[in-house]
């Protein structure tokens, strides 16, 4: 069980991280106005990845209130649903897909996104684990109290086969 409450904090971790970074981006006023995107993105351009900054000149800027609410929407929703555990694997494909443009747009080779690489790194773990089943609330919704994914918890593909009362 140590390693699903691992994952459990890890999820809850990232889902915070994204409620930081969906906060700042709601009082930057990021919901009603793109200017903040479009500077952040300006100054990102020369060291985009070649095609990426091709389609942020031509479809993101052009369009920079619709996809600046979309990225703090995007950030809000992964914050709520990795914090909480409620879809979190939706929640770890939204964080993976923002981190991924955020490391497109930051360009492949910047040492500063590290820190993205990590975080993609772990939207994958908590995709891949099934880390809502312990402290979150994809447990609830399916019925357990315990973590039955056997990446997270190999003991219970041990026992999953026996029958309830004989494991107790």
């Amino acid at each position: 069980m140590t390693t699903a409450r691992g994952l459990a904090l890890l999820r809850i971790g990232l889902g915070v991280e994204f409620g930081i970074w969906a906060s700042a981006k709601t009082q930057e006023g990021w919901l009603q106005d793109g200017s903040v995107l479009a500077q952040v993105l300006s100054g990102y351009l020369p060291q985009a990845q070649p095609a990426y900054a091709r389609f942020l000149e031509s479809v993101v800027l052009p369009n920079v209130d619709f996809f600046a609410r979309l990225v703090t929407v995007g950030e809000w929703a992964a914050a709520v649903t990795l914090t909480l555990g409620l879809y979190t694997r939706a929640g770890s494909l939204v964080g993976m897909w923002l981190v991924v443009n955020f490391m497109l747009m930051r360009g492949l080779n910047d040492v500063g996104g590290s820190i993205d690489r990590l975080f993609f790194l772990a939207c994958l773990v908590c995709l891949l684990a099934s880390a809502g089943q312990v402290w979150g609330l994809d447990g609830l919704r399916s019925g357990s109290r315990r973590v039955t994914n056997t990446w997270a918890n190999p003991r219970a593909a041990a026992g999953a086969a026996q029958p309830l009362g004989a494991r107790y």
